[in-house]
């Protein structure tokens, strides 16, 4: 299980928001680097990276300096997401240092860009799968669609992603726990590496996705509120409960 903290960006500061919701922020910081440092410091080797403002339609130019200063700095490797659309976006952030980038809408949206992204960039491109009750979000969590999370989970695991991830927007940033048959029943449809984001507020949540094979824990507001320690965390999790390799 790799345990992977994460760090979502508004107008250039990082910031907790609660259901995705803007202006809800629970926790913020001026200084991304430093929050980077600060998670590297205590053994992440993977950090996900949010670019909230491109993800609301709002790209900013304090997003994108932040994130040219977290990808030159990092040390551990860096997912980032957030309103990438195009090839462009993909060869930019590659680019700069990125270990995947992270899509969302255009699975939805334009499936063609999608499936032509991830064979340009196999392994590269990662499929964000947000849910909010038993249907998939889109457009920065705004618009609903018609499929279940595990059906679209099944349609894009045959092809050569670098992970699957699943967020529970009705959990997320509100500390309510894991979904575990939902989780149960993405799992069984996926063969790629899988990680889960939402509600995660204990030891005992990650203990139940490692029940439910799950092989990445997304953590942002049970760190931010200081609920556990990361360094703790990655000791009792890191090398157990997972069939991948994630350096």
């Amino acid at each position: 299980m790799q345990i992977i903290p994460s760090i979502d960006l508004r107008r250039g500061k990082v910031v907790k928001l609660v259901g995705g919701v803007p202006d809800s922020e629970v926790f913020q910081s001026s200084s991304p680097v430093s929050l980077l440092e600060h998670w590297e410091s205590q053994g992440a080797r993977r950090i996900h990276v949010v670019d909230l403002d491109s993800a609301f339609g709002e790209p900013s130019s304090e997003n994108w300096d932040a994130l040219e200063v977290l990808l030159s700095s990092a040390t551990a490797k860096i997912q980032v997401g957030g309103g990438i659309r195009n090839s462009e976006a993909v060869v930019k952030y590659l680019d700069m240092g990125a270990d995947a980038v992270i899509v969302s809408t255009i699975i939805f949206k334009d499936r063609g860009i999608f499936e032509q992204l991830t064979a340009s960039f196999p392994d590269k491109v990662a499929a964000s799968i947000d849910y909010e009750r038993d249907r998939v979000k889109v457009s920065g969590w705004r618009e609903e669609g018609s499929s279940v999370p595990e059906k679209v989970a099944a349609e894009c695991d045959a092809l050569p992603l670098h992970s699957i991830i699943i967020t529970d927007i009705s959990r997320e940033g509100r500390l309510k726990g894991v979904d575990s048959p939902r989780i149960r029943a993405v799992r069984k449809t996926v063969r790629h590496p899988l990680s889960v984001a939402g509600g995660i507020s204990s030891a005992d949540d990650i203990a139940s996705l490692m029940e439910c094979g799950v092989d990445g824990a997304i953590l942002g507001r049970m760190l931010y509120d200081k609920r556990a320690s990361l360094s703790e965390l990655i000791k009792e999790f890191a090398k157990t409960g997972s069939r991948y390799e994630w350096s």
